[in-house]
This record gives C-alpha cells, sequence and structure tokens, in this order.
C-alpha cells in the first residue's frame, strides 16, 4: 500500500481530513518509508532472539536507535526543516541492520551475503520497479479525485505483478498459481 499512498498523499489527505494540515503529506510519506525501513531487518530481529544471546546486541541496536536524537537536534541546530529526522530515522534504520547482520555473523552461522542477496537486493529492485508505472502515469496525468480512484488499483495490480515476478522463487509461484487454480475450480 506503500506505492499508492506515496503517490496520492494529497489527495487521499484531502478526501480524508476536513482540513489537512501543512507538511501532512510529506510527514506522511516519510513515515512510510521509515515503517519500511523498519520491515526490512524484523526478520533478522527475530533470528536474533531465536538464538537467545541478545544482551550485547540490545545495548549495540540502542545505542544505534538512540543516535536520532542528538543527530536530529544538531540538524534542527543548523536550521533543518522539522521532517529532517525521518531521513535521519530512516538512515539510522538501515544502520542498525548492519548492526543486526554483524550479531547474526558473530554468533550463529548465519551467511549476511545470502540475507543482501536474497532479501535485501530483491526488496529494492521491487521497490523501484514498483513505484515505476504509477509515478509515470502521475506525472502524466493532472492531480484530481479521478486519477486518485484510478491509479490506487493500477498501483496495487503493478505492484502485486512485480513482487510475483521478482520477489518470489519458482516454488512459491507454483504455489500461488495452485492456489488460485483450486480456488477457481471451486
Amino acid at each position: 500500500f506503500i506505492v499508492p499512498v506515496f503517490i496520492e498523499a494529497d489527495t487521499l489527505l484531502s478526501l480524508w481530513l476536513v482540513e489537512v494540515p501543512d507538511m501532512a503529506s510529506v510527514f506522511l510519506r516519510f513515515a512510510l518509508f521509515n515503517s519500511l525501513a523498519l520491515k526490512f531487518s524484523q526478520p533478522l530481529f527475530t533470528l536474533i532472539h531465536a538464538h537467545g544471546n541478545i544482551k550485547r546486541y540490545t545495548i549495540e541496536a540502542s545505542i544505534g536507535g538512540f543516535v536520532i536524537f542528538p543527530l536530529t537536534w544538531i540538524m534542527y541546530q543548523y536550521g533543518y526543516p522539522v521532517w529532517c529526522t525521518y531521513p535521519i530515522a530512516i538512515f539510522v534504520r538501515f544502520a542498525i541492520v548492519a548492526i543486526r547482520l554483524n550479531h547474526l555473523r558473530r554468533n550463529t552461522s548465519y551467511q549476511w551475503r545470502i540475507f543482501i542477496k536474497e532479501t535485501f537486493l530483491p526488496c529494492v529492485v521491487m521497490i523501484f520497479l514498483s513505484f515505476s508505472l504509477p509515478l509515470i502515469c502521475a506525472y502524466c496525468w493532472e492531480e484530481t479525485t479521478f486519477r486518485f480512484f484510478v491509479l490506487v488499483p493500477i498501483s496495487v495490480i503493478w505492484t502485486g505483478v512485480i513482487c510475483y515476478v521478482i520477489g518470489l522463487t519458482k516454488g512459491e509461484k507454483k504455489m500461488i498459481v495452485e492456489q488460485i487454480g483450486k480456488r477457481i475450480h471451486r
């Protein structure tokens, strides 16, 4: 849902709220990417907790997360806008992915290259490709409520196609096709 909400944030907020606060769409867009950055490391977090040796990891990740506050404070001192905390938080969230990978490398036989190759890179490619067609459509089409109701389904379908083609293994694709076939034959 990030793709259509990101692209149509202004229209969505104007349909939802009577009076849209200044910068609401900017904060919404950054919040979407912040949640995406958090999701990148969730499987690693689960692996770390399954291993059980979490004391050092918890200290490192907590310090990493705390860095957001002083960096934001410094940026505010130099007159940066209020939304600057989001890019900082997103960057730190990805740095915490590196902390998690390093912890797993030290304490388990987990290969961080596998995570990068099989999870991180395909997700990054999917993100860029998922935005491609909807952004082209949005760029070529004036922002209206009608565009919103057309672009949202286009975004969802396009993102689904990208996820199917790039994000799934052959076995996962086969399972999905079989499940769809079973439901059709009912």
